[in-house]
């Protein structure tokens, strides 16, 4: 029988919950094995946006001053930053079982 590992996984979509297997890593027996986030990268759509095609048209909107949805957008959510991912962050929201 195969030895019990722990799943590395990588979530593709936050919108769509779409899942994939990093790696398998040896299991611990130590206390507090939680699930961890170890990486990651760009900050997560806002709330209740639509979807992928609406977090396109949401990045594509903050991102020129000059598209007719820019000023409704940056009042509506502020100030967003694409590149912001914090791993404490996540870990955090990932072991009390909220939303990330």
């Amino acid at each position: 029988m195969p030895k019990p590992t722990k799943t590395q996984l990588r979530y593709l979509s936050f919108i769509h919950a779409y899942v994939a297997l990093e790696k398998a890593m040896p299991m611990t027996d130590s206390v507090g094995d939680f699930p961890r986030c170890i990486e990651g990268a760009l900050a997560c759509p806002p709330e209740n946006i639509g979807g992928t095609p609406g977090f396109e048209e949401f990045l594509d909107a903050i991102a020129n001053p000059q598209n007719a949805e820019h000023e409704g957008m940056c009042e509506l959510y502020g100030a967003f930053d694409l590149d912001k991912f914090d791993t404490n962050e996540t870990t955090i929201m990932m072991q009390c079982g909220l939303p990330y």
